[in-house]
């Protein structure tokens, strides 16, 4: 891996009911730049609006430090047990403990350990492009509450 030159934020969420996590680009600041809102106004919210899509079940939202930038093609496969971000998918996003990217014939499919519940995922890539993988550390704050009560001081 290569050492990050500019220091950014990256927000990871965590799903309920051991569905897989995922995460989103943020920014260096303590608010998220591109959270457009809650589904409903309760809390926990039903969902996160943000500019990419809508991301239902959310119990956590947690922000992370980039430590280290690659991609598949330079480490399909993770050197040590950490936390990684895969990037394999412009909206969705996977936070691995230990990942590797299986190239057979003309399939390729990344398994990784689940970062938040611990299990074995795997699934097939639809494409032969190389994606970026990000080492990060992840604060263990959960900011969900936060973000939601900010968000909803500011817009009412």
């Amino acid at each position: 891996m290569r050492p990050c030159r500019i220091p950014k934020r990256i927000w990871c969420y965590f799903s309920v009911r051991g569905r897989p996590t995922a995460c989103w680009s943020g920014t260096s600041s303590s608010s998220l730049s591109d959270l457009r809102g809650f589904v409903d106004s309760g809390y926990p919210p039903a969902g996160i609006v943000t500019d990419a899509s809508v991301r239902y079940g959310v119990a956590e939202v947690h922000q992370a430090t980039l430590l280290d930038s690659t991609d598949s093609r330079r480490q399909p496969r993770s050197r040590s047990p950490g936390t990684y971000v895969l990037e394999f998918d412009p909206v969705y996003k996977v936070c691995a403990r230990v990942y590797s990217v299986k190239i057979g014939g003309r399939s390729r499919t990344v398994t990784y350990i689940d970062a938040h519940d611990g299990k074995a995922y795997d699934f097939p890539l639809r494409t032969s492009r190389p994606f970026r993988i990000h080492r990060v550390e992840i604060n263990p704050v959960n900011v969900l509450r936060d973000l939601w009560e900010d968000w909803h001081r500011k817009h009412g």
